[in-house]
C-alpha cells in the first residue's frame, strides 16, 4: 500500500462522506417522550398513521387513536390541531422530523386534554416549489380509493401551501349480537347482521405564513371538509325469545344517509422581543351535518312497519388564545388566557312519533387562565402549573330555557412533573388533575332507533368527571418502562335504562359512576440492530369497578394484557420489510369484558428514482384472525357482540415527489378539546 504524506493530504477534497450510527430513536426529557422519525427506519413506514402505530403505547382503530392508559389523544401537526384523522393518513412519514408524546399535559392545555401527540414536519429554509402526488388503493371486501395532491411554494419571507384530496371508501362487516333485557320474563334477542358503508369525502386546504423577521411571524389557513354523502346500511335477522320460548322472528333493514360540510379558519401571530415570547391564535369553525334514517321491519306474521327520522346539527365555534413566555435565570415562566364560545343546535324529527322530537339550542362560553413555571435544580428539572376554567352552558329546548340542563363550571387544575437523569437512565414522575366534560353527543336529548327493542340516546343530566393521573416513566437506552394510576370521580360509562313507554325496550345511554380506578404498566424494548429494527411491547391494565347487573353488583376487575411485536428488516436498495403482530388477552376494560383477539400484518416498501417515488404494499390481518368479542353489563340490559371486521386488506400506496422539500404551517389551534366535543 502506498504511503501518503501529510503534506499531500492538504489538497485532497472529499466529494462525499457517509457516517452511519445507531442513534436511539426514542428519548425522554422534561416528561416528554420524543421519537426521532427522520433519522430512523420510521421515515420509510408510509403515512403518518403508520408512524404513530409504531410508537410505544399508541394504537389505531376505526374509532380513532388511543394512547395506552390515557385514552384519546389531542394531536397537532406543526402546531395546528388535527380534527380530522384522515389528515394524519395524508401525511407522508418521510416528511416527519419527530413526534412528541406528552402524557402529562400541563396548565397550558385545556382541562379535558389528557394526552397530547405533537408531529413536527421537516422544514427547509431555501426557496422552492414542491408538489406531492399520492394515490392509495385498498382492497378488502370492497375497494376504496384515496387521491391527494399537495402544493407548496416558498419565496424569501413568504410561504404558501395548498392541497386537495378525495376519499372514496367502501367496506362491510358481519356481526352477531345478543341482547338480554330485564323485562316481563326473560327477554332475549339474537341478531345476525351485515353492515355496509360507502361514502365520498372531498376536501382541501390553503394558507400562508409570512415572516416579518426571524422573530415575528403571522399566518392564516382555511380548511374545508365536504361530505356529499355517506351511506350506512344494515340487514339483520333477529329472533325474539321470552322465557326460552320463541316469540317472534324479524327481518330488519336500515338505511342511514349522512351529509354535511365543515369549515375551519385559523390565524396566528408569533413574536419575540428580547426574552419575551408572544403567541396569539384564533379559530373559527362552522359545521353542518344532516342524517336521514329509514328502518323497515317485517315480523313472522309478515306484518311490516317503517320508522324514519331526520337529525340536523349546526355547530359554530369561536376561540382565541394568548400566551406569554419568558426565560428567568435557569427557569422559564409561561402564562396566558383563552376564550371559547360554542353555539350548537340539534333538531331531531320522527314522523311516526315513536321517538320524541327535539329542537335544542346550547350556548357554551369558557374563559380560562393559567400559569406554569419550569426550573432546574442541578440535574433535577421540575415544572409546576395551575389552570383555572370558568364555563357557562345554557340550554334551551324548543325555545324554552331548561335550568336543569344548564351548567356552571369552576375548576382549579394543578399539575407537577419531575425529571431526573440518573447516569444513562432518564426518569420522569408527574401528577395532573383533569376534567372530562361530556360531549354534546352524550348530552343530546334525541334518540336513535336501532330496532323495536333497542333505542340509543344521550343523557342531558351527565356531570363532568374529575381525573387524577399519576405517571412514572423510565427510559434506559432501548428500554422504556411506565407505571400509571388513574382515579376518576363521576366516571362517564355505558348504561342501559328502561323506556317509560314500553317495558320491553332498553335504551343504550351513558351515566355517571361514583368512581373508576385503573392501574397500568407497560414495557417496551427497541434494540438498535444493524438491519433488524424490532419493537416489542407488553401492556397491562388492571381496572377496579363495580357495576349493577341483574339486580346485583358485579365486579369488573380482571386485568387486560396487550402484546405488540413489530419488526422492520432493512434490505439493500432502500427496501424495507415489516412483520407486525398484535394480541390482546381477555379481561375487563371499564364496564365491558373482552375476549382474546390478535392479528398479523405484513408490508414491503421501496424507494426509487432518487427518493422521489415511494411504493408501499401492505397486507393487514394476513390470516383474517381479528375479531371483536365484547360483553357490556348494565342494570336493564346485557349486551354481547361478536364482530368480524373488514380487517384483511391489501393496501397499495404510490407517492411521487416533484420536489422533496415541504412547507409547513406554523399555526396552532386554541380549543382542541372543544373541537372534539362538537363531534
Amino acid at each position: 500500500m502506498k504511503d501518503v504524506g501529510v503534506d499531500s493530504l492538504k489538497n485532497v477534497v472529499l466529494s462525499e462522506i457517509t457516517v452511519k450510527g445507531q442513534k436511539q430513536s426514542v428519548s425522554l426529557k422534561n416528561g416528554i417522550l420524543t421519537a426521532n422519525v427522520r433519522h430512523s427506519n420510521l421515515a420509510s413506514v408510509g403515512s403518518g398513521r403508520d408512524v404513530l402505530q409504531h410508537l410505544p403505547g399508541v394504537r389505531y382503530s376505526d374509532e380513532g387513536y388511543q394512547v395506552f392508559g390515557r385514552g384519546e389523544p389531542t394531536i397537532y401537526i406543526d402546531g395546528h390541531r388535527v380534527h380530522d384523522k384522515s389528515e394524519i393518513e395524508r401525511l407522508s412519514s418521510r416528511d416527519i422530523e419527530k413526534v412528541e408524546i406528552i402524557t402529562n399535559p400541563g396548565a397550558e392545555y385545556e382541562a379535558t386534554v389528557k394526552v397530547v401527540i405533537r408531529i413536527y414536519t421537516i422544514r427547509h429554509l431555501e426557496d422552492f416549489f414542491s408538489a406531492n402526488l399520492k394515490n392509495n388503493y385498498v382492497q378488502g371486501r370492497c375497494a376504496s380509493f384515496n387521491e391527494q395532491l399537495d402544493l407548496g411554494y416558498k419565496r424569501r419571507k413568504l410561504s404558501l401551501f395548498a392541497g386537495i384530496y378525495c376519499n372514496r371508501s367502501k367496506s362491510g362487516h358481519l356481526q352477531d349480537t345478543q341482547y338480554n333485557i330485564a323485562s316481563t320474563g326473560n327477554l332475549q334477542i339474537n341478531s345476525s347482521s351485515k353492515f355496509y358503508l360507502r361514502g365520498l369525502m372531498p376536501g382541501g386546504n390553503l394558507g400562508m405564513n409570512f415572516d416579518f423577521s426571524p422573530h415575528h411571524s403571522v399566518g392564516v389557513s382555511y380548511q374545508m371538509n365536504d361530505l356529499p354523502y355517506f351511506h350506512f346500511d344494515s340487514r339483520s335477522d333477529y329472533v325474539v325469545w321470552r322465557n326460552d320460548l320463541k316469540e317472534d322472528q324479524v327481518k330488519y333493514l336500515s338505511r342511514s344517509t349522512q351529509g354535511g360540510v365543515g369549515h375551519l379558519i385559523n390565524a396566528f401571530y408569533q413574536g419575540e422581543v428580547n426574552r419575551w415570547k408572544f403567541d396569539f391564535t384564533t379559530d373559527i369553525v362552522v359545521d353542518r351535518d344532516n342524517t336521514d334514517q329509514l328502518s323497515d321491519e317485517t315480523n313472522a306474521l309478515n306484518v311490516a312497519s317503517r320508522v324514519t327520522s331526520n337529525t340536523k346539527t349546526y355547530n359554530n365555534m369561536y376561540a382565541a388564545k394568548f400566551v406569554v413566555a419568558r426565560s428567568i435565570g435557569q427557569g422559564r415562566m409561561k402564562w396566558g388566557a383563552d376564550y371559547t364560545f360554542i353555539r350548537r343546535r340539534d333538531r331531531f324529527d320522527n314522523p311516526q312519533d315513536i321517538l320524541p322530537a327535539t329542537n335544542s339550542l346550547t350556548h357554551e362560553s369558557k374563559i380560562a387562565g393559567f400559569v406554569e413555571w419550569s426550573w432546574c435544580a442541578g440535574k433535577l428539572e421540575a415544572t409546576t402549573g395551575l389552570r383555572y376554567e370558568h364555563a357557562i352552558s345554557n340550554y334551551w329546548n324548543a325555545g324554552v330555557y331548561v335550568p336543569e340542563q344548564s351548567r356552571r363550571y369552576n375548576d382549579w387544575l394543578p399539575n407537577i412533573s419531575l425529571t431526573l437523569p440518573i447516569s444513562d437512565v432518564q426518569t420522569s414522575l408527574s401528577y395532573i388533575v383533569k376534567k372530562q366534560r361530556p360531549s354534546f353527543f352524550f348530552l343530546r336529548s334525541s334518540m336513535n332507533y336501532n330496532n323495536r327493542y333497542i333505542y340509543e340516546g344521550g343523557n342531558p343530566l351527565l356531570k363532568p368527571s374529575t381525573l387524577h393521573l399519576l405517571d412514572f416513566q423510565l427510559v434506559y437506552h432501548w428500554t422504556q418502562l411506565s407505571v400509571g394510576y388513574r382515579y376518576v370521580k363521576d366516571a362517564i360509562l355505558f348504561q342501559a335504562k328502561s323506556y317509560d313507554k314500553n317495558p320491553d325496550v332498553a335504551i343504550f345511554t351513558v351515566d355517571n359512576f361514583n368512581r373508576y380506578r385503573v392501574l397500568t404498566t407497560s414495557l417496551y424494548l427497541r434494540p438498535a440492530l444493524k438491519w433488524w429494527k424490532p419493537v416489542w411491547g407488553i401492556e397491562m391494565s388492571k381496572p377496579f369497578l363495580t357495576v349493577r347487573n341483574e339486580n346485583k353488583n358485579k365486579t369488573m376487575n380482571s386485568p387486560n394484557v396487550y402484546f405488540d411485536l413489530a419488526n422492520t428488516f432493512e434490505l439493500p436498495g432502500n427496501t424495507f420489510i415489516s412483520l407486525d403482530g398484535h394480541y390482546q388477552s381477555s379481561g375487563n376494560i371499564a364496564e365491558c369484558y373482552t375476549r382474546p383477539n390478535g392479528s398479523l400484518d405484513f408490508g414491503i416498501r421501496k424507494t426509487v428514482l432518487e427518493n422521489r417515488l415511494d411504493i408501499n404494499v401492505q397486507l393487514m390481518d394476513v390470516f383474517a384472525s381479528s375479531r371483536t368479542n365484547v360483553r357490556l353489563y348494565g342494570e336493564k340490559l346485557g349486551y354481547s357482540k361478536h364482530k368480524i371486521p373488514d380487517s384483511r386488506q391489501l393496501s397499495i400506496t404510490v407517492t411521487y415527489r416533484f420536489h422533496k422539500n415541504k412547507s409547513a404551517y406554523k399555526g396552532s389551534h386554541v380549543s382542541e378539546a372543544d373541537m372534539n366535543r362538537l363531534r
